[in-house]
């Protein structure tokens, strides 16, 4: 990839595409704190963004009211996990790539997954859309889960099924952490 910042993002941007549509992996992203920086940086612009553009629904207020800090911990969480499995794996010094490749899929895919998610939150069960809805939203959660262990899969060389179990630990950690920090979510 280029010398240039802009230039290295951008050219990193075709790399996430590519490992989101499961023809790279994390080893063909250079190990360099400023592109994880980068796209740590560019991914939670882009959900804050998602999230002022999205129209607020009466049931999310509380999350919005808490929206940098649920990102922040997600963020914390999302890394401490990289750490700790890569670690387990004996695999440490791929954290750079795969930190990086596990925040570029969350980069393109959130553009999709957001308003998937707002749109089943907003038709509910009344609607004759929410079974569409539902099924968008299910079918980009499984391919942003089959990217994600496919993922790790390349940086820990552990079976996809162990590498699954791993993604979806993680997200559900940092589900329950969000509601045991903000009690109020659950209202």
């Amino acid at each position: 990839m280029s010398d240039s910042p802009t230039k290295s993002f951008f050219a990193a941007l075709v790399v996430f595409r590519d490992i989101v549509c499961l023809r790279r992996g994390p080893e063909d992203l250079p190990a360099s704190w400023t592109l994880l920086a980068t796209t740590i940086v560019t991914q939670a612009i882009l959900a804050l963004v998602i999230g002022a553009v999205l129209p607020p629904l009466p049931e999310q207020a509380q999350a919005a009211d808490h929206s940098i800090a649920l990102l922040l911990l997600d963020l914390v969480v999302l890394l401490l996990w990289g750490r700790v499995v890569l670690q387990a794996a004996g695999r440490a010094e791929r954290f750079l790539q795969t930190m990086t490749a596990v925040f570029g899929c969350q980069f393109i895919l959130q553009p999709l997954l957001a308003p998937a998610a707002w749109a089943v939150s907003f038709y509910g069960e009344d609607s004759a859309w929410s079974l569409p809805a539902a099924l968008v939203f299910t079918a980009l959660g499984v391919w942003g889960l089959v990217a994600l262990t496919r993922v790790l899969r390349s940086a820990t060389g552990w079976s996809s099924f162990l590498c699954v179990l791993l993604v979806i630990s993680q997200g559900l950690v940092t589900y329950l952490m969000a509601f045991a920090l903000f009690p109020d979510l659950r209202e």
